[in-house]
């Protein structure tokens, strides 16, 4: 994006107080104990396999490790994952296969 997108998108945050998850800037990653993950405006499923998930967002891909996990909801800006959850790490750049 250019840097007046940039300036025009701060300015309207400052002055209508709207967070970076409101804007698509940023996503929202939510553990739901070690039963599942929620993650709101992300790009797309990178890797998908029983024992791990990596999901691209804006700034990191998330990589979601543990046992039987699977898709419970999959919508165009929230993903659900369900299984048993044993770690949830976020890694710049790409993620070894």
């Amino acid at each position: 994006m250019d840097t007046k997108y940039n300036e025009l998108l701060y300015r309207i945050n400052k002055s209508l107080h709207l967070t970076d998850d409101v804007l698509k800037n940023t996503s929202i990653i939510t553990v739901l104990g070690d039963k599942g993950v929620c993650i709101e405006n992300y790009n797309k499923i990178k890797v998908f396999l029983d024992e791990i998930i990596v999901i691209e967002t804006v700034h990191e891909d998330v990589e979601i490790k543990g046992n039987k996990l699977h898709l419970e909801s999959c919508y165009a800006d929230e993903i659900l994952i369900r299984g048993k959850i044993d770690g949830v790490s976020f890694n710049k750049g790409s993620v070894r296969k």
